[in-house]
């Protein structure tokens, strides 16, 4: 279809029978301006306009089509079989197109998969016997990053320095080592500066801590339990379930958390000064970390588990430590003190950054 010969052709019958481009429009209901577009050949009728034009002018919708009169009927014949063929190639495009776009659709689905199948593990850390108790202990795994806290440690002596390492074939691999009460470690694939990725397993299985007292340093080695990983292809609807806090379960509301905070692989970022705030989507794990000078104070929430987890630490020794879950409290230290006032504080503070 020629516009611009269709819109000479419809130009040259409108003469012919004494009509203007107003007085055309009139007839088919439409404005003048369509009229003036398709004499321009900017512009084509649809069906229906062929239809009445058809009428109109006293012509074939073919000789509209082709924009000038059939003198034969072979013409006529060749014409609608010439617009046959090209509306067969036209659903011939159509349908490859659609294909190769369902083909680059699914390999896209495909390397999303592959890509993001099992790619994020979950452990706990803890340690328990007469003398030491390490609990709380959280070490996360992508493809891309690694997140480690040590969690809480309970020791009846001050402790000096920690140093974490794994060994490999009784070979000793320094991690890291400080002069403070808690290890939390941020890795970013390709610069390793703590954990070799090559290593994980071995890490995993061999991951030891030295803690050094006034009377000597006390080497333990780490339990590791895997605690999540994304390798199901559906998960069951229970555990899928965000259990709602205690306190009020309409005064957090973790869906602001992808509006307000920084994401980077289902982890949720928000940092303001001394206050820092870690949300792991998958995990459901909410994680506070405030500092003051020489005050250190740590929230974690298990959401799925309904648990709270707090930690004071001064000068580098901790000075209040409790479990908070089914409206009990649980102390990790011989005394702890304003434990509700630190579940309410919590709570609070979410909730002024969230709404």
């Amino acid at each position: 279809m020629d516009r611009k010969e269709i819109g000479k052709f419809i130009r040259e019958l409108r003469k012919e029978k004494n009509l203007s481009q107003y007085e055309l429009a009139d007839i088919i209901h439409i404005s003048r301006e369509s009229i003036s577009k398709w004499e321009r050949g900017i512009g084509k009728p649809d069906k229906n306009c062929i239809q009445q034009l058809s009428k109109i002018f006293g012509v074939s919708t073919d000789e509209l089509i082709l924009g000038r009169k059939i003198e034969n009927k072979f013409e006529s014949e060749t014409l609608s079989l010439n617009l046959y063929d090209k509306m067969n190639k036209q659903k011939k495009i159509i349908l490859i197109t659609q294909l190769i776009i369902v083909i680059i659709s699914l390999l896209f689905f495909m390397y999303y998969f592959i890509t993001n199948y099992n790619s994020i593990h979950a452990y706990t850390i803890s340690y328990s016997d007469k003398n030491y108790t390490i609990d709380n202990g959280i070490f996360i795994i992508t493809k891309e990053k690694i997140y480690f806290n040590l969690g809480n440690i309970k020791s009846n002596s001050e402790i000096k320095y920690l140093k974490l390492y794994y060994k490999d074939n009784k070979k000793e691999n320094l991690i890291y080592r400080t002069d403070d009460v808690n290890i939390v470690l941020y890795d970013y694939y390709g610069y390793n500066n703590f954990f070799d990725y090559n290593k994980m397993n071995t890490i995993l299985e061999n991951l030891y801590l030295d803690i050094e007292l006034e009377n000597g340093i006390q080497t333990i080695k780490l339990s590791v339990d895997k605690y999540f990983s994304n390798d199901k292809i559906k998960y069951d609807k229970e555990n899928e379930v965000i259990k709602t806090p205690n306190i009020d379960k309409n005064k957090i509301n973790l869906n602001s958390i992808k509006e307000k905070f920084k994401e980077e692989d289902g982890v949720y970022t928000y940092i303001n000064d001394n206050l820092e705030i870690i949300y792991f989507e998958d995990l459901k794990i909410i994680n506070i970390h405030i500092k003051n000078k020489e005050n250190i104070e740590e929230w974690n929430y298990y959401i799925t588990q309904d648990m709270l987890s707090y930690t004071e630490y001064i000068k580098d020794n901790i000075k209040n430590s409790f479990d908070f879950s089914d409206n009990n409290y649980k102390c990790l230290i011989d005394t702890c003190s304003n434990e509700k006032a630190k579940v309410d504080y919590f709570y609070d503070l979410l909730y002024k950054i969230l709404v």
